[in-house]
């Protein structure tokens, strides 16, 4: 049942978030024969794993020029302080063809450039802060536990601490 609805979720979501960037890897799917389970998981695993060549992400971040929204990033103030976005300028600079591996380096900054304006962006990632409002997309921060953790034990620390007499 749980693989059902995992497949289900992935169907639904796949059809409503659009892949501009037409990744190849980000389009594998699980495809499950319950008598097999453990030889499809680990063939999806090794699929996932494999480098692509000539990546449609080219396009998207302009190699040798920058696009004009990979450019907002590049010279934003905030936003060109990112690692994400200083390894794309050297890729974009470098007129390197992308790979798996150098779209694992520019992650943040290519999710946001491939954001339709219609999609709405949850993220966990602080770099989404800024990377969104740069690119004039919407996001929806969703902190994790171990950020609501650091935010309550922050709290507590700055509360101020009941005073003690000394007896006697």
């Amino acid at each position: 049942m749980a693989v059902e609805t995992l497949k289900t979720f992935d169907r639904v979501f796949k059809s409503l978030v659009p892949n501009p960037a037409g990744c190849k890897i980000g389009s594998n799917r699980l495809r499950v024969n319950y008598n097999r389970f453990p030889e499809d998981l680990e063939e999806f695993l090794i699929a996932f794993r494999e480098d692509v060549n000539e990546c449609s992400i080219d396009a998207l971040v302009g190699i040798g020029q920058p696009t004009q929204r990979a450019r907002v990033l590049i010279e934003g103030d905030k936003t060109g302080k990112l690692d994400s976005v200083k390894n794309l300028a050297e890729l974009i600079e470098a007129n390197a063809a992308f790979s798996c591996k150098s779209c694992r380096e520019i992650g943040d900054a290519a999710i946001a450039l491939e954001r339709p304006a219609d999609v709405r962006l949850l993220h966990l990632d602080e770099s989404f802060l800024q990377l969104c409002p740069a690119l004039e997309r919407e996001r929806l921060h969703i902190f994790s536990v171990s950020a609501i953790t650091r935010q309550q034990r922050a709290k507590q620390a700055q509360a101020p601490q009941p005073r003690t007499t000394p007896e006697g």
